[in-house]
């Protein structure tokens, strides 16, 4: 069985949503307007980073939808979540940051 914390993990190395979707889009257009011009083995190669791109976009979702269910969260969803918050709250956004200091040690 794969764990909350591999799927964790796979949503911390992925993109925020919207931004991969559109990298996707682009990488499938590119890769059909392309398509005539290449090789059989570069063809290959890129048709099979298509399909793992997938494959990432769905264990990430997996993953998401698996956290959602459990009621818990990763550190990549809180950081996303704040990320996207931020970019759809004009409000939110034109407020001041408060300074905060860290000392380690």
């Amino acid at each position: 069985m794969i764990s909350i914390e591999f799927f964790s993990r796979c949503q911390d190395e992925t993109r925020l949503q919207r931004d991969y979707l559109r990298y996707a889009r682009a990488s499938l257009s590119e890769l059909e307007a392309e398509r005539e011009q290449l090789d059989l083995d570069t063809l290959g190669e890129r048709e099979e980073a298509l399909a793992r791109e997938r494959e990432s976009r769905a264990l990430t979702k997996r993953a998401k939808n698996c956290l959602r269910e459990k009621k818990r969260s990763s550190f990549g969803s809180l950081i996303t979540g704040a990320v996207e918050l931020l970019e759809r709250d004009a409000v939110l956004r034109a407020r001041p940051a408060k300074q905060v200091s860290l000392h380690i040690g």
